[in-house]
């Protein structure tokens, strides 16, 4: 019957041994389906959209509890699992799927954006926006100077974030790499002025 079909497709969270009343899609192909029906089949290049709709309507419903602020973390901030201070981490575990699946820093950076403009109290998001932009400035593609908007940026979020949250060790490690990200830029103008003047000679 049409029920035994529904459980087949979807399945109910449960907090113990009680259900939370929240049901979600038993197989990841089907939430495509669903996705396709709601966005149409060009959902991909709309994943941008799709998600500051959804963080829109995350903030309509109120505050929100740990289990929501996690949920948003883990889709937009950071990869389970994954250390993002570490060094070896390579640039596309730095960051959530959904933002590396867009491959796209413009319509990445407008998610963050997004983020700090609705939460404008959550001093995570502030300090993870200041890694986006100083993580995109410094990449190996970019010849950027120590001075940068991206960099300036990256340390007004920084400041806000501290604000929020004078002693989390997560933004101190931030505030500590982009430093080091400017020092970079700075040695890299150096090396170019001199390549420049060992040209005059």
């Amino acid at each position: 019957d049409k029920l035994s079909a529904i459980y087949k497709l979807l399945m109910e969270e449960y907090s113990g041994d009680v259900p939370s009343g929240i049901w979600r899609p038993r197989y990841n192909k089907f939430s495509t389906y669903l996705i396709k029906a709601a966005w149409g089949e060009n959902w991909r290049d709309r994943l941008s959209e799709i998600s500051k709709a959804f963080i829109q309507h995350c903030s309509k419903s109120g505050q929100l509890g740990s289990p929501e602020v996690d949920m948003l973390h883990s889709l937009f901030i950071i990869r389970r699992d994954v250390d993002f201070r570490a060094e070896e981490v390579g640039m596309k575990n730095k960051f959530s799927r959904l933002i590396n699946d867009l491959d796209d820093k413009e319509r990445a950076s407008s998610i963050f954006k997004n983020l700090v403009e609705t939460y404008p109290n959550d001093a995570i998001f502030h300090g993870h926006y200041a890694r986006f932009l100083y993580e995109n400035a410094s990449a190996s593609n970019n010849y950027v100077h120590s001075d940068d908007k991206l960099f300036n940026e990256a340390q007004n979020q920084l400041d806000i974030a501290f604000e929020l949250n004078p002693y989390d060790a997560d933004l101190f490690h931030m505030q500590g790499m982009l430093i080091r990200r400017q020092l970079k830029s700075l040695r890299n103008e150096f090396e170019h002025q001199e390549e420049r003047d060992a040209d005059y000679v």
